[in-house]
C-alpha cells in the first residue's frame, strides 16, 4: 500500500516549510521535514514509499530514483496547432466554440482541459474533474505555476479550473443543461504510448470506466452533447451503445446528443 509524505526540496525557507506543512494539512498527509535528506533517506526514515515535494515554484511526486511534475503534455503542440489556424479532432467532435462551458470528467494531466480553455477563451468556462486527490493537487498546481514562452498556452492552462471529485459521484448533482460539453476519456487498461509524461498518471489515477448510467447523468447533464474517447476499435463505446463520431487507427471518439440516453 502506498504511503505518501509531503516534504519540501531540500534547504527550504521558513516560509517554504510553512506552506508544505499547510498542503500536508489540507490533504491529510504526513508532513516531514526535509532537511539536507535526500529522498530515498526520508522516506525510509518516514516509512513511506512516495512523497509530494513542495519547492518555491514546483510540485513534484517523488518515489525512489524518480521524480515527476506536472507537465501540459500533448496540449502544447495541439495549442500551437489551433494558433496557427489547424484542426483538433476533439474541439471537432465538440464543435467547440468561444464562450463554451466544458466539463472534463477525466482530467489526467489537463491536456484536453487545456486545448478546450483555449478554444472557449475568456468568456467560456472549463472545469477538469479528477478523483484521485494527489493527482488533483499536482495538476492544478502545475496549472497555475508552469511557466512556457508560449503565451496562449498558459492563458489557457490558467483557466482550468481542477476539481477534486469523481463523475460518478457528482454529475448526479449537478442541474440539467448545466454545461456545453461534457466529456469522458477514462484510463485505458494498457497505454496507447508509454510516454514517460503519461507515467505520473498511470501511477496515481483512479481506473474507473463510464458505465450507462454515468454516460445518462452525462447526457442530461450536457445542453449539447457528450464526447467520449476510447481505443480502437471501440470496445467502450459499443458497450455504452455511443455512436462513433471520429475514428483514426489508435483512438475513436464517440458523441451522443444531450437528449440521448445510453444503452447497453
Amino acid at each position: 500500500m502506498t504511503r505518501v509524505v509531503v516534504t519540501t526540496t531540500d534547504g527550504p525557507s521558513p516560509a517554504l516549510e510553512t506552506r508544505a506543512r499547510a498542503l500536508a494539512a489540507r490533504l491529510g498527509h504526513a508532513y516531514v521535514p526535509r532537511g539536507r535528506l535526500t529522498l530515498r533517506v526520508l522516506l525510509d526514515r518516514a516509512q513511506a514509499t512516495a512523497a509530494l515535494i513542495l519547492g518555491d515554484d514546483a510540485l513534484r511526486y517523488g518515489i525512489p530514483g524518480q521524480a515527476y511534475g506536472f507537465h501540459p503534455n500533448m496540449a502544447r503542440q495541439r495549442v500551437a496547432t489551433l494558433v496557427a489556424a489547424r484542426g483538433d479532432r476533439l474541439s471537432e467532435v465538440a464543435a467547440l466554440r468561444p464562450g463554451d462551458r466544458f466539463l472534463d470528467c477525466t482530467c489526467g494531466l489537463g491536456a484536453d482541459a487545456i486545448v478546450a480553455a483555449h478554444v472557449v477563451g475568456p468568456p467560456g468556462s472549463v472545469a477538469a474533474l479528477e478523483a484521485s486527490p494527489i493527482l488533483a493537487t499536482l495538476v492544478d498546481h502545475g496549472l497555475r505555476h508552469y511557466r512556457h514562452r508560449d503565451p496562449a498556452l498558459v492563458a489557457a492552462m490558467r483557466r482550468v479550473r481542477v476539481q477534486r471529485a469523481s463523475y460518478r459521484e457528482l454529475l448526479p448533482t449537478l442541474e440539467d443543461d448545466s454545461w456545453d460539453v461534457v466529456y469522458l476519456d477514462p484510463m485505458f487498461e494498457t497505454p496507447v504510448a508509454a510516454t514517460r509524461s503519461l507515467d505520473l498518471v498511470r501511477r496515481l489515477a483512479v481506473r474507473d470506466r463510464p458505465t450507462s448510467a454515468d454516460i445518462d447523468h452525462a447526457a442530461r447533464v450536457a445542453r449539447r452533447a457528450v464526447i467520449i474517447k476510447d481505443r480502437a476499435p471501440g470496445a467502450l463505446l459499443d458497450a455504452l451503445g455511443v455512436p462513433v463520431a471520429s475514428r483514426s487507427h489508435r483512438i475513436w471518439f464517440g458523441a451522443l446528443p444531450a437528449s440521448t440516453t445510453a444503452t447497453v
